[in-house]
């Protein structure tokens, strides 16, 4: 069985970079929690701000 060059960039676009937005949107989504549910205000928040900013721009990039 030979893989032509296109499907090979079929399957490097399916499978790799679905796969990073996925982990991208699941990395959000926990940063959105842990921001949205922590009580005291703290260093801690401007960390998680940065870490969900970098998850937003990743996911923008991949999609």
């Amino acid at each position: 069985m030979e893989i032509t060059t296109r499907a090979l960039w079929t399957i490097i676009h399916g499978i790799g970079f679905g796969a990073l937005y996925l982990r991208a949107c699941s990395g959000a989504l926990m940063g959105l929690y842990q921001f949205t549910a922590s009580s005291a205000p703290s260093e801690s928040v401007l960390g998680s701000q940065r870490l969900l900013r970098a998850y937003l721009v990743a996911m923008v990039v991949l999609a």
